[in-house]
């Protein structure tokens, strides 16, 4: 028999109290809840691409109390200086408390993000780290410690990485391990800024044509945590390509994982699973390669998600400024088209550089609006610093840009990785901003509307965390069917809360929950209760389902 756990609804009492904001206006509360520490990267004038890149936000509940912890991934200096990674460990009343050192994963490479999930399937979330040098993966050894499994794993890899997700992606119920590479960057002989090139008439790090292309690489889990190098053998590694963002999601509908990659001044890729963890790059006949125009963009954050509650993911990159962040609209064919420009999407990106991004439904209507983290790489160029975006999902396929709404102080910074994470478990999504050079930025809204549905599934039959379970709601009263997946990481170089929620706008509470489980089996679910998380366990391989 399938499990059903009630978590009930948890409410917490926030401390101080802030004073409440209106509708849809968030308020940035990171000094509040204690997220003190900043992500000092490079040298302060930027002359070298690797000063600019980092860093990631990871959440995820490493000691198994029910509340989400959020891990801040570090650069480093040029000078010897290390700044180590920090964990902030969600004390459930409001508070957090940074505890990298006492769980072992204050790492001290020069950091750029990484991804988190069960590798062993033994019901602790474990951790990667990329970096620019080597990766680590620390293996979790549940009782709020860490132990750095990095040689024993095979998963080392010394190159320039970005962005990882874990996900299943052969269906042999363990997760393996996709990791972007950016560019192979040696210290001793990188491009002078200034010397070879400009950007708006001033001196300006070259970007990433001017070096080498690092290929991405792909390891699969052998079982208990170990892994092999497949990135040639998968399909995955016929060519380099400068990888930044990454997401694994069923574009086609056919029951695997593929994964989709936005590499930065070149193509993007998209790799077709053929359900057996081998891949073909079909971006360009498909159509997310490049934009409408035909025009290669400089890819950095990425996320996937039904934006027209049609059954279908759609695709979503942020782009170089003066280029537009580009939604792709699966149109169910194996195609997609470019949608930004009817959608209302592509002028109010065009003056920023977005890194994190998320399709995430903020105010709980049942549609995926999105948002956007920005900021510049060249300090010397203004505008560096720059304002984050929402964007309002308003139905018929158009957003509408509310950011002055939502932000109504907002905070000019260098944005990068960004998650979206429901801190105090009361249904609606905290959004936490890694900003370069100084301490994170913390958006969390008061005062909500709607209600809401929240799920946490484990898998038996699949892998542990169930990264790749499909999961749908639908109202007895009809109407558009949401859809969401679950998944580690997305983004820039960051990974959300692992968790299902839904917006329920109507208060319905006659709700149809369908589950599809990556091994194939099905659970459905009739009017749960709403305004709360609930507990879901796969049935066993040999329980039907």
């Amino acid at each position: 028999m399938m499990k059903l756990k009630s978590l009930g609804l948890i409410l917490l009492l926030w401390l101080p109290m802030a004073v409440l904001s209106k509708p849809n206006q968030y308020i940035e509360v990171s000094s509040e809840l204690g997220f003190l520490g900043k992500n000092i990267t490079g040298d302060a004038d930027k002359p070298l691409i690797v000063d600019s890149m980092s860093g990631g936000v990871l959440c995820l509940d490493y000691n198994n109390d029910g509340y989400i912890d959020v891990y801040l991934v570090n650069g480093a200096q040029r000078d010897g200086k290390k700044t180590p990674n920090l964990l902030f460990r969600n004390k459930g009343n409001g508070h957090f408390e940074e505890v990298a050192k006492e769980a072992g994963v204050a790492d001290l490479g020069w950091g750029m993000g990484g991804t988190a999930a069960d590798i062993d399937n033994d019901g602790d979330t474990d951790l990667y780290v990329t970096n620019f040098g080597p990766n680590r993966l620390y293996r979790n050894n549940g009782d709020g410690t860490f132990t750095d499994f990095t040689q024993a794993s095979g998963t080392g890899s010394s190159a320039w990485s970005a962005s990882a997700a874990f996900a299943d992606l052969d269906g042999d119920g363990w997760v393996d391990l996709y990791v972007t590479n950016y560019v192979d960057f040696d210290f001793s002989d990188p491009p002078t800024s200034g010397r070879f090139c400009r950007f708006k008439g001033r001196p300006a790090y070259c970007g990433p044509k001017r070096y080498p292309a690092s290929r991405d690489v792909l390891y699969r889990n052998l079982g208990n945590g170990v892994f092999s190098d497949v990135s040639r053998t998968s399909g995955i590694a016929d060519r380099s390509y400068y990888g930044l963002g990454v997401v694994c999601t069923d574009y086609d509908n056919d029951g695997d994982l593929d994964v989709y990659v936005a590499n930065d001044s070149v193509p993007n890729n998209l790799f077709q699973n053929n359900g057996r963890g081998q891949f073909k790059d079909v971006a360009l006949q498909a159509g997310v390669a490049v934009d409408a125009n035909g025009k290669e963009q400089a890819g950095m954050g990425v996320d996937a998600g039904d934006y027209d509650n049609d059954g279908w993911m759609d695709l979503y990159v942020t782009n170089f400024s003066e280029e537009y962040n580009t939604l792709y609209r699966n149109l169910g064919n194996g195609f997609f088209i470019d949608s930004t420009r009817e959608t209302g999407l592509a002028q109010p990106t065009m003056s920023y550089l977005g890194f994190g991004t998320g399709f995430i439904d903020f105010n709980r209507d049942g549609r995926v609006d999105l948002f956007v983290a920005n900021g510049h790489l060249y300090p010397n160029v203004p505008p560096y610093s720059m304002p984050d975006q929402w964007f309002l999902n308003i139905g018929n396929s158009q957003f509408r840009d509310v950011s002055n709404q939502a932000f109504p102080s907002p905070t000019a910074a260098v944005g990068r990785g960004a998650a979206f994470v429901d801190l105090d478990n009361d249904g609606s999504l905290e959004i936490v901003v890694s900003i370069l050079d100084d301490q994170p930025l913390v958006y969390r809204r008061d005062q909500l509307e709607n209600h809401w549905l929240g799920l946490s599934l484990q898998g038996t039959c699949s892998n542990g965390d169930a990264l790749g379970t499909r999961v749908f709601l639908s109202s007895k009263k009809g109407g558009p069917q949401q859809m969401r997946e679950v998944r580690s990481s997305s983004s820039y170089c960051s990974q959300n809360d692992p968790r299902i929620l839904f917006g329920v706008p109507d208060g319905e509470a006659a709700l149809r929950v369908e589950i599809r489980w990556p091994s194939g089996k099905t659970s459905v679910l009739q009017d749960l209760k709403l305004n709360r998380y609930h507990e879901v366990v796969e049935p066993a391989c040999d329980e039907p389902g």
